[in-house]
């Protein structure tokens, strides 16, 4: 278990940075992606900072693979960035099970043309990247 959480921990620290180059304009949305463990595996809430009243469509995409099963699903929300400047698009709950592998994908676009985007990869397979 301890194995487990260390991945979670430091897959979840890895999402402080986005993964697309961020440009100078410090208005650009970043992605986020929040993962909060639980008894059966994590919580994944996927939303987005940046401007109040900027209309951004996020894209999340999960697979994941454990224990010989597979499971991947596909959510996408357009929001406007209220006051506060961050909101957000989905949640996903899901059991991790312990020789999991989980990829997770959030893509921020704006009339179409990508503005960010944040990936985490989680593999909890002995020999896994963890």
């Amino acid at each position: 278990m301890r194995r487990r959480a260390g991945a979670v921990l430091g897959a979840c620290l890895s999402l402080l940075t986005p993964a697309s180059p961020v440009t100078a304009d410090p208005l650009t949305p970043v992605p986020l992606i929040f993962m909060t463990p639980s008894d059966t595996g994590l919580s994944i809430r996927a939303g987005v900072a940046g401007e109040p009243g900027r209309e951004v469509e996020g894209r999340l995409s999960i697979s994941r693979k454990s224990n010989g099963n597979s499971m991947a699903t596909t959510q996408s929300r357009t929001v406007v960035l209220p006051e506060e400047g961050e909101a957000f698009f989905g949640r996903v709950d899901l059991n991790l099970g312990p020789q999991a592998v989980l990829v997770a994908e959030l893509t921020l676009l704006e009339n179409g043309r990508e503005l960010g985007r944040a990936t985490l990869d989680i593999d909890l397979q002995p020999g896994g990247q963890d």
